[in-house]
């Protein structure tokens, strides 16, 4: 496959990291066939593996394809959520896995030189690079204005490894938006990117999540992410194809069933919950690609329809694939409790030169409207049964105003969750229009 010789340099700086069993030595192929190598169950799904990634058709995320190891078949999990606590903390990230956290339980007064310890556990990594953190507050704790105002304050000090999502249940969105903590997020969001908004069904039991938001999980669960790469599934025509991304998908959720029986775990409590719910999500990237290859604008309502049909395709195929696993394990109905996920690739799209995720070109991320942004979101959302990571790019010149209708707009198409960035509001910042990441954590993920 062309792709393979044109990102061998690509892997081989991802590679180099730590995980890597076989440091900067491999080519994207090799790398593939260790995966599969730890990961397959049997022969039939070695092949079936194989001839997957080898087209071009998919990719784990990226600590599955670093740490994938074939002598000892085991693979170091890309994240979880954990209690807040510091041994929890502790016994992660000697992996540095991405850790997700609820800070509910903390007495107030205490939220925010918690998750400051919390940020700052030491971390088994001769570079000294921290994992991410996702760190949730319910939005009427005592000190949720004091954990924004922190973030706001500094927001590449203490806590700069760390995201902040205030969660808001669905039947308690009119009292947080009357409220002096709503107006509060608003300008920190503008002023850093920071506060997110989880905007939590009524009936959902999970309170945190991965460090990007598309995985909502429970105390102890990690989490197994992989993603299509759409622009392989495409017909002569250049146009997507729905029966290769059924057949993609169902292979691919038959993969991160298989990586869940490889991850090794820190502990007993993380092994207890990860086997129970068995959760997996399976992503894309490389949309903008087919949009621009199918001469489909981004802000179209034809790229509306192909999302919602994309994703209505794939998580049909997914609980196919899963409740056919659960039923030949002897389980009566899906193997999995969700099946999808999207996550941002930022790493992992690069071993393609693929758009990420679900995001539009960066040349063009401002050009678009945020209610485009969040039209897109939704129309993802709508069939994807865990949570979609997705950034609202907005110019520089955005007011608080801007950030305010963005998060109305996204309460309004019931997504579950948002993220607004203004262009230049960080004096590090992360990815700038018209550049590729180039982040290790994103790798990570």
């Amino acid at each position: 496959m062309s792709s393979f010789a044109a990102t061998r340099r690509a892997l081989g700086r991802v590679l180099s990291a730590r995980h890597s069993p076989f440091p900067g030595v491999e080519t994207l192929s090799q790398a593939l066939d260790r995966v599969v190598r730890t990961v397959a169950r049997n022969p039939q799904e070695k092949d079936e593996f194989s001839t997957l990634m080898k087209r071009g058709a998919f990719l784990p995320a990226g600590r599955t394809l670093l740490s994938a190891d074939p002598v000892v078949k085991a693979v170091i999990p890309n994240c979880a959520v954990v209690p807040p606590t510091i041994k929890a903390f502790e016994s992660f990230m000697r992996h540095t896995t991405g850790l997700g956290t609820c800070l509910n339980s903390i007495h107030p007064g205490s939220v925010v030189s918690r998750l400051e310890q919390l940020c700052n556990v030491p971390v088994a990594d001769a570079t000294g690079r921290k994992p991410g953190v996702m760190a949730t507050l319910h939005w009427a704790h005592p000190d949720a204005a004091a954990l924004v105002d922190a973030k706001a304050a500094n927001p590449d000090g203490a806590l700069s490894n760390a995201n902040i999502s205030l969660i808001v249940p669905a039947n308690e969105w009119e009292t947080f938006r009357g409220s002096p903590i709503f107006d509060l997020s608003v300008r920190a969001a503008w002023a850093c990117g920071d506060p997110g908004l989880l905007l939590s069904p009524n009936h959902q039991t999970a309170a945190a999540t991965s460090p990007c938001g598309e995985l909502w999980l429970t105390p102890w669960e990690v989490c197994t992410l992989g993603n299509l790469h759409l622009p392989a599934l495409t017909n002569t025509m250049g146009e997507l194809d729905m029966a290769q991304v059924r057949s993609a998908t169902r292979s691919a959720t038959k993969f991160l069933d298989a990586v869940v029986d490889s991850l090794r775990f820190p502990c007993l409590d993380a092994q207890k919950a990860t086997a129970f719910h068995r959760r997996v999500g399976l992503g894309v990237m490389g949309w903008a690609d087919v949009l621009q290859g199918m001469g489909i604008p981004y802000d179209s309502n034809d790229a509306l329809a192909l999302a919602e049909s994309t994703s209505w395709n794939m998580r049909s195929a997914a609980q196919q694939e899963s409740t056919e696993t659960g039923r030949r394990h002897g389980k009566e109905g899906m193997q999995n409790s969700t099946v999808l996920a999207l996550a941002p690739t930022g790493g992992t799209s690069s071993l393609f030169r693929a758009s990420y995720s679900i995001e539009p070109h960066f040349k063009d991320a401002h050009s678009i409207s945020s209610n485009a942004h969040l039209r897109m979101l939704a129309a993802w959302q709508r069939h994807v049964d865990n949570g979609v990571s997705k950034t609202v790019n907005l110019p520089s010149h955005a007011t608080e105003g801007d950030v305010a209708g963005v998060f109305d707009t996204a309460h309004a198409l019931g997504v579950k969750g948002v993220t607004v960035y203004r262009d230049g509001c960080r004096h590090a910042q992360p990815l700038a229009v018209g550049t590729k990441a180039n982040c290790e954590e994103c790798v990570a993920i």
